[in-house]
């Protein structure tokens, strides 16, 4: 699993280019998915 967040950087000066912000929140909330799935998989 990869923290997006290290890549804020990169994606702030991405971030004109609306198709690199809308990847970045597509994984952002499909690794926030599988957190949460990994999470509710271990209690």
């Amino acid at each position: 699993m990869v923290d997006l967040r290290r890549l804020d950087p990169i994606i702030a000066a991405l971030r004109p280019n609306g198709l690199i912000g809308i990847l970045f929140h597509f994984f952002n909330d499909l690794n926030a998915r599988e957190t949460a799935s990994w999470h509710a998989f271990q209690v």
